[in-house]
């Protein structure tokens, strides 16, 4: 379990939606005796309102309240905030893996039945306290971690549909390490999202949950859990106690070029077992097809960003060059009549007084009829 963190007030950190007011006073107790201060409400309307009013990094919610169903708000809260600020643990009177699945579908980070018992409520609550108010991420500096973020965000993946060649990848892993899953999954600031995987139908995971945290923070190596049971690091993990109950996991790292790691490749048993030298260099030849798929894919998008500037920048020199043509095609218009209203006064003047000048003056006259005609060829000369 994580240790709590130092506790320094008493304000309310744990909220209880149960109609049962029996178990709440128990689950109360407890957690007082852990210096934790609870809130128990009795409907889903009042749940509703106090998550509305104070922020609780811990929301138990109850499957049967006489209202509605808790999964109901659990769904509507993680639609407003997908950050998972707020933990939720989800309660039932019931214990079956679809159970487990359909709480985690719903939004919760966690499931427990009733029939676990207080003792084991409490403690599941106490680790997502722990992880609320001190969240586990990558153990990298925050520039090199913002670094790897940069890179997985330049390659435009997270929340992108299905797509085949990724789909194959996890298909073939499956198939080539005869587990009932694998997947494809890639490490954000605060989750690790599924691009592509075979056997579980939960599109994301919290960081605390995921094994692939740990694969990232060692890329040179493939990261091998015979038995999550026996080791530390995952014996709690509810991944690993309930469903899908993860016995055996292997996961490469998906390493970019520029020594990035986004991700997984990753195969998962419900069974122990162990991996060869050779299923270990088959899986990381896995990752390094995906990290090809995923450099393929921003280089395609670098591609159609450059050909968008392109068009763009080809469209305004069209345009530019449509406004240059019309005020040349003006101004010549506006020239060529100037010329002509030149010429018409110059030959009316010549009809009225040309008989009358002096030699001198009849030398300028000629002169300007001579300069307007050679205006008026080199007119007729330009183009257009």
């Amino acid at each position: 379990m994580h240790p709590l963190p130092t506790r320094t007030s008493n304000a309310l950190e744990i909220l209880i939606a149960d109609d049962d007011e029996s178990t709440s006073e128990r689950l109360e107790a407890l957690l007082a005796a852990q210096g934790l201060q609870a809130l128990s409400v009795s409907s889903l309307e009042l749940a509703r309102e106090a998550m509305r009013a104070v922020h609780f990094p811990v929301v138990i919610l109850d499957r049967n309240l006489g209202d509605g169903d808790g999964a109901d708000l659990c769904r509507e809260y993680r639609a407003r905030q997908t950050d998972r600020r707020v933990r939720i643990l989800m309660l039932s009177s019931q214990d079956s893996a679809e159970e487990v699945q359909f709480a985690l579908e719903a939004g919760a980070d966690e499931f427990v039945s009733k029939q676990s018992g207080d003792a084991a409520i409490v403690e599941r609550i106490c680790r997502l306290h722990a992880i609320a108010c001190q969240r586990l991420s990558p153990d990298v500096s925050t520039d090199a971690e913002a670094a790897r973020l940069r890179a997985l965000a330049e390659c435009a993946i997270l929340d992108t549909g299905a797509e085949t060649a990724f789909e194959d990848i996890t298909l073939i892993a499956s198939t080539l390490f005869k587990t009932p899953i694998a997947a494809i999954s890639l490490i954000d600031a605060n989750r690790q999202w599924f691009k592509a995987k075979v056997g579980i139908e939960v599109e994301e995971t919290p960081l605390e949950d995921a094994f692939c945290v740990h694969v990232i923070q060692h890329p040179k190596d493939v990261l091998v859990v015979a038995d999550a049971r026996l080791d530390a690091r995952f014996a709690d993990n509810p991944m690993v106690t309930t469903a899908p109950q993860i016995r055996f996991y292997a996961g490469a790292p998906i390493v970019t070029s520029d020594g990035f790691a986004l991700g997984t490749v990753c195969v998962i048993d419900t069974q122990p077992r162990e991996l060869t030298n050779d299923e270990r260099l088959a899986l990381q030849a896995l990752a390094r097809q995906v990290v090809t798929l995923l450099e393929q894919r921003r280089a395609s998008k670098e591609f159609e960003h450059s050909i968008n500037v392109q068009r763009t920048t080809e469209a305004e020199l069209r345009r530019r060059e449509a406004l240059l043509r019309d005020a040349y095609e003006n101004a010549r218009d506006e020239l060529c009549t100037s010329v002509a209203t030149l010429r018409d006064s110059l030959a009316s003047l010549s009809s009225r007084v040309g008989a009358e000048l002096s030699p001198e003056a009849k030398a300028l006259f000629d002169l300007s009829v001579n300069s307007a005609d050679h205006l008026q060829r080199l007119i007729d000369d330009m183009p257009g």
